[in-house]
């Protein structure tokens, strides 16, 4: 019974937020969102927006699941090529003799590299620890 009345209590929290922020928003940004039947209104466009996001968020988060791991591992590989770009140029300042750094093949080797260095990066990161 306590998972029950901890649900209920949610369900009643999300939606008192959910007035709330309706609210705010109206009185926020009035000419982007309006709602218009007073406290009245609010209260059912609150009770919505609980009922869409309790009932549709779980089933959105499942279908939208391999677009945001795709996101993620765009956005890795974005930062792991930054990184390896400013090492690049910073071993580029260096006396050539001692040090240099080449990462061949345009722009796909850089993604190759940005993978294989995030990848292994991970790896040894997890045996190690």
């Amino acid at each position: 019974m306590a998972k029950q009345g901890s649900l209920s209590l949610r369900l009643v929290l999300s939606t008192i937020i959910n007035i709330a922020v309706v609210y705010l928003l109206t009185k926020l940004i009035p000419g982007e969102f309006e709602v218009t039947g007073g406290i009245q209104a609010m209260i059912v466009v609150g009770i919505l927006v609980m009922i869409f996001n309790a009932v549709l968020r779980p089933i959105l988060s499942i279908v939208t699941f391999p677009l945001k791991l795709f996101a993620n591992l765009i956005a890795i590989i974005i930062v792991n090529g930054a990184i390896l770009y400013a090492v690049l140029k910073i071993t580029q300042l260096m006396d050539p003799s001692l040090i240099t750094l080449t990462i061949g093949g345009g722009f796909g080797g850089w993604i190759v590299a940005s993978i294989a260095f995030g990848f292994l990066n991970w790896l040894l990161k997890h045996l190690l620890s």
